[in-house]
C-alpha cells in the first residue's frame, strides 16, 4: 500500500470517495468541497495498483506555535484491508504533519479530530491508536447529533 499526497488534478477521484464516505449528495458537490478544503488541508490517499482504498486530510490549527494538528476527514472504503489502511493513513498524516512542523523547527504537540458520537467504530479506532476523549459538543452540526473530540498528545 502506498500513501501519498494528492494533487488538484485528482479532484474527480477524490470527489468519488468523498461521496461514498460522507454526507455529500453528488460528485459535483464533493469536488467543490475538495477544491475548497484543499486550500488549507493536506489530503493523503492510500492506493495500491492504481486502486484507491481511502483518504485522510489534516491541517494545522491555529498558528505554528500552537503545534496543533486537526484531522478533518478519514475515509476507508470497505474491504479486507480496512484496518491496515486506516492505520496507515493516520501514520502517513502524522508523518506529513511532523515534516511540516520540522521545517519550522517545531514538533506536533497535539493531534485531534471531531466525530459523530454515534460513530462507535471510528471512536474505537482512534482510541486504539492512542486518542482519548476530551469533550462532547451537544447538537454541534445537527440537532440531536453530538460530536466527540478525541485527541492524542505527543511528547
Amino acid at each position: 500500500m502506498k500513501y501519498r499526497k494528492v494533487g488538484i488534478l485528482e479532484s474527480n477521484k477524490i470527489a468519488k470517495i468523498l461521496v461514498k464516505c460522507f454526507n455529500i449528495q453528488s460528485v459535483k458537490e464533493a469536488k467543490e468541497i475538495f477544491l475548497r478544503e484543499r486550500k488549507q488541508d493536506n489530503f493523503i490517499i492510500a492506493e495500491e495498483k492504481r486502486k484507491l482504498y481511502g483518504l485522510i486530510s489534516w491541517d494545522m490549527h491555529g498558528t505554528p506555535k500552537h503545534q496543533l494538528v486537526r484531522i478533518e476527514r478519514i475515509c476507508v472504503l470497505a474491504g479486507s484491508k480496512r484496518g491496515e489502511v486506516a492505520e496507515g493513513l493516520l501514520r502517513a498524516a502524522t508523518q506529513d504533519a511532523d515534516k511540516f512542523f520540522k521545517k519550522m523547527k517545531l514538533k506536533v504537540r497535539k493531534m485531534y479530530t471531531m466525530i459523530h458520537s454515534t460513530n462507535k467504530k471510528l471512536q474505537n479506532f482512534y482510541k486504539k491508536m492512542g486518542f482519548v476523549e476530551e469533550a462532547k459538543l451537544k447538537d454541534h452540526y445537527y440537532k440531536g447529533q453530538d460530536e466527540i473530540i478525541l485527541s492524542m498528545f505527543f511528547e
